[in-house]
């Protein structure tokens, strides 16, 4: 039993850690795919212009 409470406390706070940054960095992720496909579609327009 000891065994396993060192291994949660030592792999559980970098895990939730790690978890809760990629989460966040997912949503900022997607925003940021957002805006770059519609800076790419305002730039085609200008150039078929």
């Amino acid at each position: 039993m000891t065994q396993w409470m060192t291994m949660i406390s030592n792999f559980g706070f970098p895990l939730t850690l790690s978890l809760f940054v990629l989460l966040r960095l997912d949503k900022k992720m997607d925003e940021l795919l957002k805006e770059w496909k519609k800076i790419d579609q305002d730039q085609r327009k200008e150039n078929a212009k």
